[in-house]
């Protein structure tokens, strides 16, 4: 999926009108299709459900949450190394909007140097 195909994915048949949203952001498609397994696989575990939307650029993450009015977003799910944009980037582009709306943003990363995860905590993501 290129920048710009953001998709989403509804956890069951039905939605309700004010479903609470997961974003999983990764520009590797099986991870980033793993993670929505496993977060669908949760839900219906817990029979929670929440409508995940999907991207693959640190910039999907920033044009979601400023254009989602509603307030629903609950949990950001980002790799932290793409090719357009860093996941960290889009954390602390978003930082105020987050803020504002209590969103928990988890950072995915392979990443073992201290100074880049330093880095990522920075950003302000909750976990890495």
């Amino acid at each position: 999926m290129c920048r710009g195909e953001i998709k989403k994915i509804k956890s069951k048949s039905f939605i309700q009108d004010e479903q609470k949203k997961i974003i999983v952001i990764d520009d590797d498609p099986i991870i980033r299709q793993a993670t929505i397994n496993l977060l669908l696989s949760t839900m219906k575990n817990f029979n929670t459900y929440y409508e995940i939307v999907e991207g693959s650029d640190g910039k999907d993450i920033i044009e979601l949450v400023t254009y989602e009015t509603d307030n629903l977003i609950k949990l950001i799910i980002t790799d932290e190394n793409m090719i357009t944009m860093m996941g960290s980037e889009a954390i602390r582009a978003i930082s105020a909007i987050r803020e504002k709306n209590d969103i928990l943003v988890v950072s995915i990363t392979a990443m073992e140097d201290e100074e880049g995860l330093k880095n990522i905590y920075e950003s302000g993501a909750d976990i890495v």
